[in-house]
């Protein structure tokens, strides 16, 4: 999980909580991690740290979402969560 922090007007400030479902989306689609590595030219270990939200290299989302079928925005679920700050 991560997360990505942007200030707002008025001491508000915006965080996203930032999830993939890359898991979820190869389940959809009967495919599993290897698969996915074969197809992609990834390999599957990079796969599985993009999957537990350890490691997501640019040139591998575009190339994923790309052989998916699907944008990049589709890998992640995004949360947000306005906070008032109390400077």
């Amino acid at each position: 999980m991560r997360y990505s922090i942007m200030n707002i007007e008025g001491g508000m400030i915006m965080k996203y909580k930032v999830v993939p479902r890359l898991g979820e989306i190869l389940k959809e689609r009967n495919l599993t991690q290897k698969q996915l590595a074969e197809m992609t030219g990834i390999s599957q270990p990079v796969i599985s740290r993009f999957d537990r939200n350890t490691q997501h290299l640019d040139v591998h989302l575009v190339t994923i979402a790309r052989t998916l079928n699907i944008s990049i925005d589709d890998l992640f679920y995004v949360e947000e969560q306005l906070e008032i700050d109390d400077i």
